[in-house]
Formats: C-alpha cells, structure tokens, sequence
C-alpha cells in the first residue's frame, strides 16, 4: 500500500512538470512561424470565378509578429498582426489586413504536419461591400 501510495503521488507531481514541458514545446513550435516566407497560389472560389477573379501568386512573409503579401503591400493592403495557435496536429494563423480604398482581407490558414506547406482561405470584403473568397496553397521559400 505504501508503495502505491508513493508510486500515486510521484506521478501526479510528474504530470504538471510533463504539461509544463508540452507547453513550452508549443509555445516553441508556435514562434516557429516568425521569419519565415511562403510563395502562394491563391484561387478564387467558383462564386468569385463567376465575378470575373482569377489567380495571383504572392509571397506571404511573417515577421516581428506581423503578416505581410509582398504584391498585396503594393495594393493598399499593409502589414497587420497575426494571432497563431497550435492544435494537435497543425499550426493555425489568422490576420486582418485593413485598406483604405481596396477593403479588408481576412487570412485563416495552417502550416501542415511537416511545416513545409501552408494552406487556407483569404475572404476579401471589397471597400463597396462586395465578398470574394479565394483559396490558397504554397511552400515555403528559400
């Protein structure tokens, strides 16, 4: 009985220090995202192909906790914070990017399991009100 007793109680203080441990690891993992740059293809749904929008390719670039789309900078779309969080299996990212005269694009995307590929959605509310969602999909750049 004392044995298990000692055996129950080494083991419920190694779970908070195990919890401890998986905690920093994400929060490592999580600034694994800052500093990097990806080339994307971004591809509108078939509503927005219906509106007349096509593909573009841009460069996604985070740094200093902040998202930036090199082509989109030069479209009135500056750089804006990024919130990121990590689940189970894959590291999510969201930001909003604010134009005065093109509108607000919301990015929601994810890096796979393997962190060399990045995927998600860009919905672009046009200054007029208008909605376009596209699609995205890249790798990471050199």
């Amino acid at each position: 009985m004392k044995t298990t007793l000692i055996a129950l109680t080494a083991l419920m203080l190694a779970a908070p220090m195990a919890h401890a441990a998986e905690s920093q690891q994400g929060m490592n993992s999580l600034s694994q995202l800052d500093g990097t740059k990806w080339n994307i293809t971004a591809m509108p749904t078939a509503e927005a192909l219906k509106k007349g929008e096509s593909n573009f390719q841009d460069t996604m670039i985070f740094a200093n906790s902040r998202l930036s789309l090199e082509k989109s900078e030069m479209s009135g779309f500056p750089a804006s914070q990024y919130t990121t969080k990590l689940s189970k299996d894959r590291q999510t990212f969201s930001a909003v990017l604010k134009s005065p005269k093109e509108g607000t694009a919301q990015y929601d995307g994810w890096l796979n399991r393997d962190r060399d590929r990045i995927s998600g959605t860009i919905a672009w509310t046009r200054a007029n009100g208008e909605k376009i969602t596209y699609t995205f999909d890249g790798n990471k750049s050199e």
